[in-house]
């Protein structure tokens, strides 16, 4: 059976599906096989962003990180003083939120691990700058900085979500369950032009 992951692209990059997609084909060379709009709850968000205490501590370090680069004290903006893994806990609640805000996209793609990890790279990384990644390319679609968004205490907007490689078939599994609200097959994959413009 042919290997596959995933990628989610939230509320911000879902109307401009069909040129990240293009993208995806052109300058990332992935297999496309399948985009699915589908609709998450608050539940399934929640199921797709990690839960565990190294994810929230990493995720509250960054915010802490963000904080501390823009200036935001975060004892008065957090009602968790300096606690990162509450912090984090925030954050993950903002995303929810967020995920399930209004429709996503879903993307299917055949290719193993490694393909999986380079999709990851190929994607950006959260505040990416570099026009040959996904959110590089496409960051002109928000006006928003990170430290905006922590201070309006709101998920920032960076276009797609892709899991890590260990929790990338779960996602796959969570999110193929969604009914979804209409699909392009590989036949209207095939058909998309390679123009694009982001």
């Amino acid at each position: 059976m042919q290997k596959q992951f995933c990628c989610l692209l939230k509320p911000d990059g879902t109307p401009f599906a069909e040129g990240i997609i293009k993208f995806i084909l052109r300058e990332g060379e992935f297999n496309v096989v399948e985009a699915r709009w589908i609709k998450i709850t608050p539940e399934t968000a929640s199921l797709i962003i990690p839960s565990d205490l190294l994810w929230f501590e990493t995720v509250g370090g960054k915010v802490r990180d963000n904080c501390l680069r823009g200036g935001i004290d975060i004892r008065s903006h957090f009602s968790c003083d300096i606690d990162l893994i509450a912090m984090g806990k925030e954050v993950k609640k903002w995303n929810t939120d967020y995920l399930s805000e209004k429709e996503s996209c879903f993307i299917i793609m055949n290719g193993d691990e490694l393909e999986a990890k380079k999709f990851k790279d190929f994607a950006g990384r959260t505040d990416e700058t570099d026009p040959a990644t996904i959110r590089g390319a496409f960051r002109n679609i928000n006006s928003k900085s990170i430290i905006e968004c922590t201070l309006e205490r709101v998920s920032y907007r960076n276009i797609v979500h892709v899991a890590d490689p260990d929790r990338m078939a779960l996602e796959l599994g969570i999110l193929s369950t969604i009914e979804y609200l209409s699909i392009w097959k590989e036949e209207k994959i095939a058909s998309l032009s390679f123009a694009w413009t982001p």
